[in-house]
């Protein structure tokens, strides 16, 4: 069989080459049985029964592809010299590429969900990573793949593209350069969404979590990329999705590690975007020296120790941002899903989740125990706030969205925090939907009942499943969000559809090219249509016409917020939207 090394091949389909896409290989050109060769990006051997060759489509004898087999060879991927006359640099001016994959029905182990990786030269610019290897598709079909990729400065002559186990088989066929029409122009403000948000004027954010950093698409010191440019173009708030919860912050004991967040907020910094922090307390991704077991104290601390670890852990990490980090989720989901408890007069009922905080603290669990408040909810809340008394302290929860006895305890929760005195400014309502789920009356029932204890109420992790729907629903929170006037924050919990924790989903804005779907243009017209309402609010009355001199005020929402108020009071209101004597009032 005739081998290749670092030759690039001349075909005559580069000569004439559209703007759009650039064909790399299709193998036609290339003799039945020409090896590529196979490379260890680890540095390891590759074993000597693993190989990569051209052959017949599985499927169709008139078609050459390129047939992959690994056997014992742990990242390992085919090598593509470029062709000539084209540089890595022309490389990394397209977003993404796509291939044909297909995988034959017996494979070995079985492999179903495998990693696709991409490296210019020895630089990696796409890598999926465990736990989230996707489905690859049906076996015995062709599939079509497309992965936006990172650019990186190289004068690489060769690219990897392959997949990703120990042992297996898959063949490839077309691959290509793909540039991305994105449906929008993030070069002009009065395209995006944080124009119109920041517009309107009373100080409202939407945010977005950037994808966690071993998910390798976004590189935070690099304003240049697409995905630094979408995120900063279009959001005036930004949180991390994964890389400020406590394992990847303190891994080790004593042992902090703020590469990244630091990064998050250097790069918030430059772009004028606020950040929200996340999370400082949670039962879930904590490192093996704090449990081994999510809802056990494994290694049985005392509580003193347990508090001391919960207290240094805030105390650190909240220092260390004071004055840059504006807002903090202070503790994460802990209620249990299931509430069996009730609200009777003054008592407050709730069914905390097991977790090495409960049962290593206090916050006894159930009907009949005493302080059902949790003793690590109350301290976690008061160290954030000794740390940095300026910022702003959150619960934050899921299925609390709407109706519901889990919605009544967030509530009985949040009132028992309020009524003690303990430091917090507002809850998170994250909003993770399924596809027709939302029940928009009941979130605004479940705002508006914490507007009445004083608190702030933000959307903190906002996807929807996709659906013929989707649209709409993403409109009609966006509305809510702008009309609520205890909601200052909407945050995304995602950029791109392909860096989703919610795989298959399609739940965000941007598909995984980073172009616009229209749930984006369904938020930005909403986004507009706030600021063309303040702008369209005719002033307070001042005319000679006969008026009463008391008046009733009523917010955006229709809800009356107050009776008999002297008309001249009404200037005096904070600033927002009011109905009086039936007209639309802009209180600047």
């Amino acid at each position: 069989m005739k081998k290749i090394c670092f030759l690039a091949v001349l075909l005559s389909l580069f000569t004439s080459l559209p703007a759009e896409e650039y064909p790399l290989y299709d193998f036609e050109n290339y003799e039945i049985g020409t090896e590529f060769l196979l490379k260890d990006v680890s540095g390891n051997p590759v074993s000597a029964k693993s190989y990569a060759v051209v052959a017949a489509d599985p499927t169709g004898k008139d078609n050459k592809v390129l047939h992959v087999l690994l056997v014992n060879s742990w990242n390992t991927y085919p090598e593509y010299p470029l062709p000539d006359g084209f540089t890595a640099a022309e490389f990394c001016t397209y977003q993404s590429v796509a291939f044909s994959l297909y995988r034959p029905q017996v494979l070995p182990k079985n492999n179903d969900n495998m990693q696709t990786a991409i490296y210019l030269g020895d630089k990696k610019i796409y890598q999926e990573e465990h736990p989230n290897y996707p489905d690859q598709g049906e076996r015995g079909k062709w599939h079509e793949k497309r992965y936006a990729f990172t650019p990186v400065e190289t004068e690489a002559s060769y690219f990897l593209l392959g997949l990703h186990a120990d042992t297996m088989e898959y063949y490839l066929d077309n691959i290509r350069l793909v540039r991305v029409e994105k449906g929008y122009d993030y070069t002009d403000e009065t395209q995006t969404l944080r124009y119109y948000v920041e517009q309107c004027g009373n100080g409202k954010h939407i945010g977005v979590a950037t994808p966690s950093s071993w998910k390798n698409v976004i590189d935070l010191n690099n304003d240049l990329l697409d995905m630094s440019q979408t995120v900063f173009r279009n959001f005036n708030m930004v949180v991390a999705e994964d890389d400020m919860k406590f394992d990847a912050i303190e891994p080790n004991r004593n042992d902090f590690n703020f590469g990244y967040a630091d990064a998050l907020v250097d790069f918030a910094e430059r772009h004028g975007m606020k950040v929200r922090g996340h999370t400082l307390c949670w039962h879930k991704q904590l490192p093996e020296w704090v449990t081994k077991n999510e809802d056990r104290n494994s290694h049985n601390y005392s509580r003193e120790e347990l508090l001391s670890i919960l207290r240094n852990h805030i105390d650190t990490i909240v220092s260390h941002y004071k004055g840059r980090i504006a807002e903090w989720d202070v503790v994460n989901e802990c209620l249990e899903d299931n509430q069996r408890s009730y609200y009777y007069g003054e008592s407050y009922m709730y069914d905390l989740r097991a977790s090495v905080w409960s049962k290593g603290i206090g916050g006894k669990l159930g009907w009949g125990d005493e302080n059902v408040g949790g003793d690590f909810i109350d301290s976690a809340f008061v160290y954030a706030h000794r740390a940095d008394p300026d910022a702003k302290l959150f619960l934050n929860d899921y299925g609390v969205e709407n109706r519901g006895r889990k919605a009544d305890a967030y509530y009985y929760l949040a009132k028992h925090l309020v009524d003690n005195n303990i430091p917090i400014h507002g809850v998170g309502l994250q909003c993770h939907f399924k596809a027709g789920e939302l029940d928009s009356a009941g979130l605004v029932r479940q705002i508006q009942r914490f507007q009445e204890l004083g608190l702030e109420v933000i959307i903190t992790e906002l996807d929807i499943a996709s659906s013929d729907k989707q649209a709409d629903e993403f409109r009609t929170i966006t509305n809510i969000f702008m009309e609520q006037k205890n909601c200052p924050n909407m945050v995304l919990w995602g950029v791109s559809d392909r860096d989703s924790w919610r795989s298959g989903a399609l739940p965000l804005l941007f598909d995984a090219d980073l172009a616009a779907k229209p749930a984006f243009f369904a938020v930005r017209d909403a986004l507009e249509k706030a600021w063309n309402d303040i702008l369209s609010v005719a002033p307070v009355p001042n005319d000679a016409r006969p008026q009463s001199p008391y008046v009733d005020v009523y917010n955006f929402a229709g809800q009356k917020i107050a009776s008999g108020m002297r008309r001249e009071s009404v200037n005096f209101l904070p600033t927002g939207i009011y109905i009086v004597d039936g007209e639309k009032i802009m209180v600047r």
